[in-house]
């Protein structure tokens, strides 16, 4: 196996999620707004270029179309894009056409769709009905189990960083380690970057600022999504470029408003006339 090939492989859900949350709705709002038809070709094309990267990268282990996981990407998306009319039809086709649509995945992608739901012998398993999981995911719903039984010990601030046992499970091991105000605290940061992408993308004219507004409030609510199953705020490779656009996005109305001309003064001789 090549360098680029492990390399590939190492992709997680959050770093597709975090991309693709950016680079979709980009496009998507250069599509609805330039007027220039290479402009808008370009624009398109690399839409569908980043699309078809993350599915050649996710090709080893990561679905190459969205997962249950992105569905609140989507979701966002889907509500607060200009182009609304384009996503609910790209959304309606795929769901009537995933039975066929199945059938053209590759085999090592229904495979690991199958592994889910394919438990191991001597492995604890979490059942729902008569449809059993695998170890990873009975796993992460055990913990999850574990950390409540933990938060009714210390419900307040909890058992501290690390504190207690290992789950990868971001919102149950928030709450098991800073307890309910840590979980307050964590929640309300959330919720003021949400507001404050959704704020920049209402304030923002400009497509390109538009569209990257729009991808980090999809994205974060990708990550959010992601977080059921990962601890994805506490993972440096998704925390860096993170924050880097949460930067970008919150300082963007300002630098807009700072670019913008000034309008321009009547002069006093043209004012005489009406007097």
């Amino acid at each position: 196996m090549s360098v680029r090939r492990k390399k590939s492989a190492q992709l997680s859900n959050g770093d597709l999620n975090a991309a693709a949350g950016i680079a979709w709705p980009m496009a998507l709002e250069e599509c609805d707004r330039a007027m220039d038809r290479d402009r808008r070709g370009v624009a398109c094309g690399g839409g569908k270029l980043t699309a078809a990267k993350l599915s050649v990268d996710a090709g080893t282990e990561i679905y190459p179309l969205p997962s249950p996981l992105r569905t609140p990407a989507l979701v966002a998306m889907t509500v607060l894009s200009s182009r609304r009319r384009v996503m609910v039809g790209a959304l309606v086709g795929a769901l009537v056409a995933s039975p066929l649509l199945m059938t053209l995945f590759p085999d090592t992608v229904m495979k690991r769709v199958r592994y889910t739901f394919e438990p191991e012998r001597g492995q604890p398993t979490i059942r729902v009905g008569a449809v059993g999981f695998d170890p990873s995911t009975s796993a992460r719903i055990i913990s999850v189990k574990q950390a409540f039984e933990g938060f009714t010990q210390r419900p307040i601030f909890g058992y501290g960083v690390t504190g207690f046992a290992f789950m990868d499970q971001q919102f149950a091991r928030t709450l098991v380690e800073t307890g309910i105000v840590g979980l307050a605290a964590f929640l309300g940061l959330l919720w003021a970057l949400l507001k404050a992408g959704v704020g920049s993308l209402r304030a923002l004219r400009d497509p390109e600022e538009r569209g990257l507004a729009l991808g980090f409030v999809a994205g974060t609510a990708g990550l959010l999504g992601h977080a059921l199953g990962a601890n994805t705020f506490i993972i440096v490779r998704i925390m860096e470029p993170f924050w880097f656009f949460a930067a970008i996005v919150i300082v963007l109305p300002g630098l807009a408003a700072a670019e913008a001309p000034a309008p321009r003064a009547i002069p006093a001789h043209s004012l005489r006339r009406f007097a």
